[in-house]
């Protein structure tokens, strides 16, 4: 609704938004979106609806029956196997967006002869991440692993490609030892890659290891890259925007 009322103050027609119903079936959608005729018409978030992340072929096909062009402007959703992600480009004339050309163009110059070394800060409190290690190892000379996903780790894990932040006792924040790695290695990076927050920065009590990592990456003269909300949120925070090469909408992705 938030961006329904946003483009409508932008654009000359005014936006139908059609709401989510669970007890709806789609077809009610697509029946409201032939009523509309010329009106610009916005759905609600697609995710609402279970054969979307289902990735139902069924469910596309209705998708696809609304128009004669998709464009995919959802990098950020784009590396899960949803209907409208997989399904719905082999149904329809597609292309990605603006933005998302944009993401590809700055996340190649780091998959694709990047200035060496690369290293990646991954932190956060989701575990998930963690799944992405083996994909990181192979562009990448070093990982540092901060946040909660220490605590995910097996303790006595040795392996040279990473470095595993010790956590305060409280486990909201790491040590002021592993601040220091992490800073030590910002500045000779040749390219940055940061995707989550360092610890809790949310409370200022537990802000002090997002704090100094995020400004060591900002003055690092490596090709830096951000991503994911959080990740944005406590760039937002520290006043950090125009110090990083490129911020992407995607964390996993």
């Amino acid at each position: 609704a938030n961006v329904a009322a946003y483009l409508s103050s932008k654009l000359i027609k005014s936006i139908k938004l059609i709401p989510f119903s669970p007890s709806e079936k789609f077809y009610r959608v697509l029946n409201e979106v032939q009523k509309a005729k010329e009106q610009i018409v916005m759905i609600e978030n697609l995710r609402f609806w279970p054969q979307e992340e289902g990735n139902s072929e069924a469910f596309a096909n209705e998708v696809a029956s609304m128009g004669d062009i998709f464009v995919n402007e959802a990098f950020a959703a784009s590396h899960r196997e949803h209907a409208s992600i997989v399904t719905l480009p082999k149904l329809i004339n597609s292309c990605v967006g603006i933005r998302f050309e944009k993401e590809i163009e700055n996340l190649n110059k780091v998959l694709l002869k990047p200035q060496k070394p690369v290293v990646a800060f991954i932190s956060g409190v989701k575990e998930d991440k963690l799944a992405y290690i083996e994909d990181l190892k192979r562009f990448c000379d070093q990982i540092f692993i901060g946040g909660r996903l220490p605590l995910f780790l097996d303790e006595d894990l040795v392996d040279p490609m990473l470095f595993v932040a010790k956590l305060n006792q409280d486990k909201e924040d790491i040590t002021l030892k592993s601040i220091e790695s992490f800073e030590e290695a910002a500045a000779r990076a040749g390219t940055l890659i940061i995707s989550g927050p360092i610890g809790k920065y949310e409370e200022e009590g537990h802000r002090l290891g997002t704090k100094r990592v995020f400004e060591a990456v900002s003055k690092s003269r490596a090709f830096k890259v951000a991503g994911g909300g959080d990740t944005i949120g406590a760039i937002d925070l520290l006043g950090l925007t125009g110090s990083f090469d490129w911020i992407s909408l995607g964390g996993g992705a």
